[in-house]
């Protein structure tokens, strides 16, 4: 859904870094300060998220608005809070050792940069993909990648909300 926006570069690396920096935030307070939140709360927020940033896409694009990129930053920022909760779970089930110990901190560190660098790689791959297939077909492709992109998340989202909320996390 970030990359729905349809960003130059920069301003696509800067979200990705905001998400990466919203999720490890939470993250470190549920893995290091001990908060939790219940799967049945985090799993249909986490859909939630999806659907409200592609919801507010297709929404500027049909008031033809452009919003500054800190608004988008921010938005994304607050999404990625609610997903480091859901990471959190993951990583304390593959960590074995202890949360305040030097192993945990590294691996805590190396988790986020494994994050950013996976984001940054799909981010770069399918901006090829559509930089590629605009050179076969024409500028419309971008526009059009933009727009049904925004549609998969919102379906994908609601989806996955409803099964959620269906099956109780």
């Amino acid at each position: 859904v970030v990359l729905s926006a349809g960003w130059r570069l920069s301003a696509l690396l800067g979200a990705l870094t905001s998400f990466t920096a919203g999720h490890a935030i939470t993250l470190s307070l549920c893995v290091l300060g001990g908060v939790t939140v219940s799967d049945r709360i985090v799993e249909p927020a986490i859909a939630a998220t999806l659907v409200g940033v592609a919801a507010f896409d297709i929404w500027t694009r049909r008031r033809a608005r452009v919003l500054p990129s800190y608004v988008r930053f921010f938005m994304v920022f607050s999404c990625a809070l609610v997903h480091g909760l859901g990471l959190a779970d993951a990583l304390r089930d593959v960590t074995q050792w202890p949360a305040d110990s030097t192993h945990f901190f590294l691996a805590l560190a190396g988790f986020n940069v494994g994050i950013e660098s996976a984001q940054i790689a799909v981010a770069l791959l399918a901006g090829l993909t559509v930089l590629v297939l605009s050179r076969i077909n024409g500028l419309a492709v971008w526009q059009r990648v933009v727009r049904h992109s925004s549609l998969v998340g919102l379906v994908a989202g609601t989806f996955w909300f409803i099964e959620r909320i269906a099956h109780g996390a």
